[in-house]
């Protein structure tokens, strides 16, 4: 590789700068119905969804445009001290 590119100009990659950490905020709660009926319909049990709308894992949400209202199901991830990390929003 050196001989292809001896003759090549070295160029650096520009600093890496930090970003700030904003925060992380869930999606407000909404309509939790909506969300476990889209999730029984993809064949999850009734069990499975009772503890994870039980412990927040998963939940539903409401979202108004102009134009028509979204209804989502929102799924939650933690970090190794329990905190919500981040979460995954899926359209029911």
């Amino acid at each position: 590789m050196q001989i292809v590119c001896a003759d090549a100009p070295f160029l650096s990659s520009p600093p890496v700068t930090e970003e700030k950490n904003v925060g992380f905020a869930l999606p407000p709660r909404g309509d939790h119905f909506k969300a476990y009926q889209y999730l029984t319909g993809r064949g999850v049990c009734d069990e499975v969804l009772a503890f994870c709308f039980h412990t927040g894992r998963v939940y539903g949400t409401n979202r108004k445009t102009a134009e028509r209202e979204y209804t989502n199901c929102v799924f939650v991830g933690f970090d190794e001290s329990g905190n919500p990390a981040h979460a995954r929003l899926r359209g029911v």
